[in-house]
């Protein structure tokens, strides 16, 4: 009896490895494998059985939307396998670009103390001469001294989100130049002289330019009657107290803003200026100017009576008096 209970025993240990074995080579084995607990895996993918774990913090997703202009931070964080236990070797970022100024391969390897945790940050910036629907591929990348390679990839997909309008080198004249109209819609995007003006374009005119004895290079709300009148120090030339509708646009003087701060407005910062500014809300863009030796021109805010946002920048006045005419660039937040 107790010869035949070995028998059956090693009958049933031959048949217990012989599944185990054939288990492996289908990958029931998988069942077996034993993942890193930490850090905790909140969002992050598990890693294969023997790579590094590879966490990318800022990415909410694989595939999202990017201005032209913004700086897209990625936070990497890697740990050695907790089954292996290799050494980190090294991090590498690589971004691929329609336009050659926004590729990127760069490497990190470890210091001495980061062999089995590594962390790394960079702020990958837009290139503002991508076009819209533009493509550009991020791969992150983390591999061991072991050669095994945990792998994340994104694709940013360039969009308009800046929320504004822009409008560039618009000729507005003052009260007697021949050449421009003195009327300006910003919803039109249109300058118009002064009978079409009041004939056609009362209820769309937000701006006017006119030289004024007191204010000097003006940009003015229509319903201004410090400025627009039939008495000593007005202008009447132009019409405006016989309009029988004068929107109201309201301006605050800006600071001049660096070349960067202007390419990278948003709609949302230029509400914000506006809402924010320490300088009084007025019915007149005064004392407007253009240095040509620094190239810097008057700044203004302004909002109209839609409740539209908009900057105005001074590119050049052609001369200070009511003959000439100033250019100037707008952006408009939609």
């Amino acid at each position: 009896m107790k010869a035949n209970k070995t028998i059956f025993f090693l009958f049933i240990s031959q048949i217990a490895l012989l599944t185990i074995l054939i288990g492996s080579s289908i990958g029931f084995s998988s069942c077996f494998k034993f993942y890193l607990d930490y850090p905790p895996k909140e969002n992050d993918s598990i890693p294969e059985y023997y790579s590094p774990w590879l966490n990318i913090k800022q990415p909410q997703s694989n595939s999202f939307d990017v201005g032209k202009g913004e700086n897209i931070p990625f936070v990497i964080e890697t740990y050695s396998n907790h089954n292996s236990n290799a050494d980190i070797n090294e991090i590498r970022f690589k971004a691929i670009c329609p336009i050659s100024e926004g590729n990127v391969d760069a490497i990190w390897y470890p210091d001495s103390n980061e062999l089995k945790s590594m962390r790394r940050e960079i702020i990958y910036m837009i290139p503002i001469g991508l076009n819209d629907g533009d493509i550009i591929s991020i791969e992150v990348s983390v591999s061991d001294v072991d050669s095994m390679i945990t792998t994340r990839e994104f694709v940013l997909k360039v969009k308009d989100l800046s929320g504004i309008i822009e409008y560039d080198s618009i000729n507005i004249g003052a009260q007697f130049n021949d050449s421009f109209g003195s009327f300006y819609s910003c919803n039109l995007n249109k300058v118009f002289n002064t009978d079409k003006a009041q004939s056609t374009g009362q209820n769309e005119i937000d701006l006017i330019y006119c030289y004024h004895s007191s204010y000097k290079a003006s940009i003015v709300s229509p319903e201004n009657d410090d400025v627009f009148g039939n008495v000593v120090n007005q202008i009447s030339e132009l019409k405006v107290t016989e309009w029988t509708t004068r929107r109201k646009t309201k301006f605050r003087h800006l600071e001049p803003l660096s070349d960067v701060e202007w390419r990278y407005l948003t709609g949302v910062k230029i509400a914000q200026l506006f809402a924010t500014s320490s300088y009084p809300i007025l019915n007149i863009a005064n004392n407007l100017a253009y240095n040509p030796s620094s190239g810097i021109g008057t700044y203004s805010l302004f909002k109209t009576e839609g409740n539209v946002y908009g900057i105005i920048k001074v590119n050049n006045i052609s001369s200070y008096d009511s003959s000439g005419f100033i250019n100037i660039d707008l952006k408009i937040k939609k």
